[in-house]
Order: C-alpha cells, then sequence, then structure tokens
C-alpha cells in the first residue's frame, strides 16, 4: 500500500528508551510517515494540533511512545478511508498491557476506540487551534466535534485490536489533575456516544 499517513509521536524527557524503541519498530513497516516531536509539557492538545499538521499526506494519525501497534493496522484504516470518502475518521480496539508486556485476552467491553485513530486531514484541519487550548482530553473532545460536524459518518471502527496500550503508573491518565476529572469524563461520555459504521 502506498504511504498516506502522517503520524506524530509525542516524546517526553523522561520516557522510558525501550518502549520507545519498540514503538519505532512497529511502525517500521507501516504505510507511514512518522514525525517524532517533543511533547508541550502540561498541554497536550497544543502538542496534538502540532503533530497533525506535520507533513502533507491525506491521513492523519498520532502513537504515543510508550505504546505500540500491530501489523496491518495503519493500512487497514488507511483502506477503509480511501474506499469510503464519507467517512471522516477510523477506529480500531486495542490491547491493555502492564509494565512487563504481557498481552492479557483481549477485553471487549471497551466501548469505543481510544488508540489507533486515523482522521482525514481535511476534517480536522479546522479543529487545530481550537484543539490547541485543551490541556487534557484533546482526543475526545476532536471526536465529540467529529461527531457534531459529520453524525453517523463520523467514525467507523475496526473490530480488531491493532493497538497496545501500555497502562503504568507515569502513563498521562495518570497525571491527569484531579481537578480535570469531570471534564475528561464529559468529553469521553461524548466521544463514546459516536454511532459506528
Amino acid at each position: 500500500m502506498n504511504t498516506m499517513i502522517d503520524v506524530h509521536c509525542l516524546h517526553l524527557k523522561d520516557e522510558r528508551k525501550d518502549w520507545a524503541k519498540q514503538c519505532e519498530t512497529s511502525l517500521a513497516q507501516e504505510p507511514v510517515i512518522v514525525h517524532n516531536l517533543d511533547g508541550v509539557i502540561g498541554n497536550v492538545g497544543a502538542g496534538r494540533a502540532l503533530g497533525f499538521a506535520q507533513g502533507n499526506l491525506p491521513f492523519v494519525s498520532y502513537v504515543d511512545p510508550d505504546d505500540y501497534v500491530l501489523p496491518g493496522g495503519f493500512a487497514a484504516c488507511a483502506k477503509i478511508l480511501t474506499d469510503h470518502p464519507q467517512i471522516s475518521c477510523v477506529g480500531t480496539r486495542e490491547y491493555r498491557i502492564g509494565v512487563n508486556g504481557e498481552i492479557p485476552a483481549y477485553n471487549r467491553s471497551h466501548s469505543g476506540p481510544h488508540h489507533l485513530l486515523v482522521f482525514r486531514r481535511d476534517a480536522i484541519l479546522p479543529e487545530l487551534d481550537r484543539l490547541s487550548t485543551l490541556p487534557h482530553a484533546p482526543e475526545p473532545w476532536l471526536m465529540a466535534r467529529l461527531k457534531q460536524r459529520f453524525g453517523h459518518c463520523a467514525l467507523w471502527l475496526i473490530d480488531e485490536p491493532y493497538y497496545v496500550w501500555r497502562v503504568h503508573d507515569q502513563g498521562w491518565h495518570l497525571r491527569t489533575r484531579v481537578e480535570h476529572a469531570s471534564f475528561m469524563r464529559r468529553l469521553r461520555e461524548k466521544a463514546d456516544g459516536l454511532d459506528l459504521a
């Protein structure tokens, strides 16, 4: 498959190098161009907006440096976006692993995609200015905005896990300040309410 996806990875100085290397290796055979950027401390949305603006390929995505992707995930997402031009985003299921890296039995109770979201570039460009002002939970906000604009065409869910999310005590979701918990919950509820193709 032709390279069609610009993928950004936001790095922090205290990240584990072995995890980042595993992430890099997982992307090497995917139809993507990787943009490695410094994360914006205290403002995930600003980092995402900067990352999504990189490159000029028709689709954009991101991978966190402590996670990794499974073979074929990006190709599957790109094919759906190519074949269905009305769809603005494709997401997949994910595995969750611990610090030691073992993949548990896949839990299908997760109500919507969390990682490996591939967006049509022209669908999210109008949202980047606002995205850059959201220090916490920019991805659920972005999904909610696509739902508002595109309705049932906002998301196509691939019901297979193509992303491995490493859950650990230094992960961003556990660093988030307590006073933003209700804000994040409201955004997650909006994003989880997306109609799935």
